[in-house]
């Protein structure tokens, strides 16, 4: 957009300003009455991103979907990306699950390709090697007949998180 500036913050977060934006939010007082709430100068999306030597804008992800383990952050989009190159994976989703001294830990939702079996442990030693680190390696996993998408066909990340937060 010509009359707007994308920049990158010290976290990856994308940061756009301009004149083309947006005031505020409308919000609705008790009396009924509609206000405006300023929101600065400069708009900061929960969107991750870089920006190419080009100046072409590529997204990576969304702050709000990473988990907590520990406070160490992880995005489980690299945990997806890294499950996908293990053999007999048709489709995966990495979500967090409450754990009761870490806060949060990854779980694996997997998609076999058909006539595939599981295990578990193989995938687990795959991860490890492929994510380097041990705390970025799901604790648990389940295979499920297939990942929920939402109309735009992107992963249905809410609807898990909701429905099977607090299962191990």
């Amino acid at each position: 957009m010509k009359h707007s500036e994308v920049k990158i913050g010290p976290d990856g977060e994308i940061c756009v300003s301009g004149p083309i934006l947006m005031a505020g939010y409308l919000n609705e007082d008790a009396g009924g009455n509609m206000q405006l709430e300023p929101v600065g100068k400069i708009f900061q999306t929960t969107d991750l991103g870089y920006l190419d030597v080009e100046g072409r804008l590529f997204l990576t992800g969304r702050s709000s979907e990473f988990i907590n383990i520990g406070g160490l952050k992880l995005s489980p989009i690299e945990v997806e990306d890294a499950a996908m190159g293990f053999a007999g994976i048709l489709d995966c989703l990495c979500i967090p699950v409450s754990h009761p001294v870490m806060g949060q830990v990854p779980k694996l939702l997997v998609v076999l390709q058909e006539g595939n079996s599981f295990n578990k442990r193989e995938l687990a030693r795959y991860l490890k090697e492929k994510l380097t680190e041990n705390w970025k390696v799901p604790i648990s996993y389940e295979v499920v007949d297939a990942i929920r998408t939402m109309t735009n066909g992107k992963k249905n990340r809410k609807y898990y998180l909701t429905s099977c937060a607090d299962q191990p």
